[in-house]
């Protein structure tokens, strides 16, 4: 269910840019990059177990490439 609010909260917000007056390229641009960010930080914020998990696998690939240098 966080999950759905998440990405119902990113869809408003990515949608708000169509409002500015922008060619359609630069907008499509600036929508993924809108909504990639808010998405990531919403779960950031809330602690979504999926987001946790990837942060987790990211630290653990971190410690173990430290370990071989």
């Amino acid at each position: 269910m966080p999950a759905l609010i998440l990405s119902i909260t990113m869809f408003v917000i990515v949608e708000l840019i169509t409002l500015i007056k922008l060619p359609i390229f630069v907008m499509f641009i600036v929508q993924i990059f809108v909504g990639v960010v808010v998405y990531t930080l919403l779960a950031l914020i809330f602690k979504l177990e999926a987001c946790m998990y990837i942060l987790e696998i990211i630290k653990s690939s971190k410690k173990k490439y430290r370990k071989y240098e």
